[in-house]
């Protein structure tokens, strides 16, 4: 449970992330606190997808006298639609939201719903609103989804009362709100989620069944059960925590390989009574088990009551395949049977032990989940190399700090004080999606790089896995150069003012420049950049003018479509790199 005091640190360091990227930012809104709301937008949306909370999310800010909405997110892959407000305040210490209130965000949410099912495409276009292609792009995904998922996200205090679910006209409304202890819990380190709690005799009517394993050997560091679950038990697991129940590394592969396993399904739909007999299973890591003892009235035999932070480290196909069977055969789910291993580990041993269970549970597969873990060994190398290597700027010695993990930059800010913000600026900082969204780019994927932070980290995780590069001194340089580079690109983009979707434009951009050197066999300076910390003038006139060949191959597109969804296909990247660039006439210094 987070303190008074953690909660108000926290939120200092939140709002100062608000305030620089205000800073940052080129984008100027007419209204400071519209600015610092989209800021606030922008930030918690990329974390909330870290955290595996929510798929890729759109910033799409529009507001009218009955509805308002900040953003939304439609995964292929998935039967509801997620739509999101934010409700923003600078307030410290921080202060509260009221239930009217937030009863108001989800009102408008909700009106935004019904006038996209209606008309609000075709009013939009006869006005010729740029909103119109989202809300036409929303709109034509509508038939696929039954839920729909409403999120309000607030740096406030909520009252700790959750909002029942509704149903209204055959579609299920959700309500979700992350406020700043929720906040707090996905962000501080050491808690990169937010706490699974399965409660079986709650939520489902009675414990599960299982064989513990009890050691009596003093130095054993973890508790071990078995157990078999049935798939009813599963699916509505997955409908109610979804990727959240899978452990990071293991959401990771699987935005590489597909969620849904053909085969898994087609033995479901198929073959439900063999089920067990073919499928492997799955591993679960918990915190704690809280167990039923045996009894004449329970059967005499041990059951799971309860589990402590529930987190899948095999068998996330096994568990998408079957919410993705259910929608089709919802009788062969209730038949099915999945057998599971549950591993109690101590919190100071997560690290160590969790990533050799996935390891020996996949050791079969080409692309496994132990790639990923695997890769874990290169961020931490990232973030030591960030420990050693001094820069100056603004003419005084400083270093660029690599955030492994979500929230350290603020822990080690509060450990140390003033000394470490000298020492590592909060503008020379940059996280490990960031890294990820840049280096794609760069390497000629602006399309990847584009998905968002989840799909985009998962493609660099894999081609991290491929390539194994060694984290030396010139590797974590020329890393820095490439977010100097990528920064500087997005706010010269920003500044251009093209109306919109700039940080796909920057994407291109960079991935354009990195072309028009390699076709014109010259070399990014990155000694100069690394010395000055900053781009020449002319590498900067270079940038703007890519970044117009990008919107200029954007006026290719044939109206109505949705340019968000043309930025991500690879199609589309292919045209704008087969351009025909005047190369000899862009200063490359």
């Amino acid at each position: 449970m987070a303190t008074d005091e953690s909660l108000t640190l926290f939120s200092e360091e939140l709002i100062a992330d608000v305030e620089q990227k205000c800073e940052e930012s080129d984008e100027m809104l007419v209204q400071p606190e519209m600015q610092a709301e989209a800021e606030f937008s922008k930030l918690m949306f990329e974390r909330l997808g870290d955290a595996g909370i929510v798929s890729e999310i759109v910033p799409f800010y529009l507001k009218r006298a009955r509805f308002r909405v900040d953003g939304y997110g439609l995964n292929p892959e998935e039967d509801y639609l997620d739509l999101f407000a934010t409700f923003y305040r600078p307030d410290l210490p921080p202060s509260s939201i009221s239930r009217e209130q937030i009863n108001s965000q989800f009102r408008q949410l909700r009106a935004f719903f019904l006038q996209t099912s209606e008309n609000l495409s075709e009013q939009l276009t006869a006005t010729a609103s740029p909103a119109a292609d989202d809300v036409k792009l929303i709109k034509s995904a509508l038939p696929r989804f039954n839920r729909v998922r409403l999120f309000l996200i607030t740096n406030l205090l909520a009252p700790e009362k959750a909002i029942e679910d509704e149903i209204e006209n055959g579609t299920e409304f959700e309500f979700h709100i992350w406020d700043l202890r929720r906040l707090y819990r996905i962000t501080a380190t050491n808690q990169e989620r937010d706490d699974i709690v399965v409660d079986f005799l709650h939520d489902f009517g009675s414990p599960i069944p299982c064989i513990p394993l009890f050691d009596d050997d003093p130095t054993s560091d973890y508790k071990a059960c078995l157990s078999v679950f049935p798939g009813e038990v599963l699916y509505r697991l997955y409908k109610k925590h979804n990727a959240r129940l899978l452990e990071r590394n293991v959401r990771a592969f699987l935005q590489t390989t597909g969620r849904v396993n053909k085969g898994i399904r087609k033995t479901i739909i198929e073959r439900p009574d063999r089920f067990f007999a073919y499928n492997n299973g799955i591993s679960i890591t918990a915190d704690d088990i809280e167990y039923e003892p045996p009894s004449k009235e329970n059967g005499g035999e041990w059951k799971i009551r309860r589990v402590k932070n529930f987190q899948i480290v095999n068998g996330g196909q096994t568990m998408a395949s079957i919410y993705s069977a259910y929608r089709r055969s919802e009788e062969n789910v209730k038949r099915i049977h999945v057998q599971a291993k549950i591993t109690v580990v101590k919190p100071e041993l997560v690290d160590e032990i969790v990533p050799k269970i996935s390891m020996y549970s996949n050791s079969q597969n080409k692309v496994s989940d132990a790639d990923f873990f695997a890769n874990d060994a290169f961020h931490v190398a990232m973030h030591k190399a960030s420990t050693k290597h001094w820069t100056v700027s603004a003419g005084r010695q400083t270093k660029w700090y690599y955030e492994r993990v979500r929230g350290s930059y603020a822990e080690e800010k509060t450990l140390k004080g003033k000394a470490f913000e000298k020492e590592y600026p909060r503008n020379q900082k940059f996280d490990k999606t960031e890294f990820a969204r840049f280096y794609m780019a760069w390497n000629g994927s602006p399309h990847i790089a584009g998905l968002g932070a989840q799909k985009c980290f998962a493609s660099f995780t894999k081609k991290l896995a491929e390539l194994h590069p060694e984290v030396d001194d010139a590797f974590f340089k020329n890393s820095v150069v490439l977010v100097l580079l990528a920064k500087r690109t997005i706010a010269l983009v920003k500044a251009e003012k093209y109306g919109g979707y700039e940080n796909h434009i920057a994407n291109y951009s960079l991935a354009l420049l990195e072309q028009s050197f390699r076709q014109s066999k010259k070399r990014l300076n990155s000694e100069r950049i690394w010395r000055d910390q900053s781009l020449p003038q002319a590498l900067e006139a270079t940038i703007i003018s890519l970044s117009k060949h990008v919107v200029g191959a954007m006026r290719l597109i044939p109206e109505g479509k949705n340019l968000y969804e043309w930025f991500k296909k690879s199609s589309s990247w292919e045209l704008v790199s087969a351009l025909e660039l005047s190369v000899e006439n862009l200063d490359l210094p």
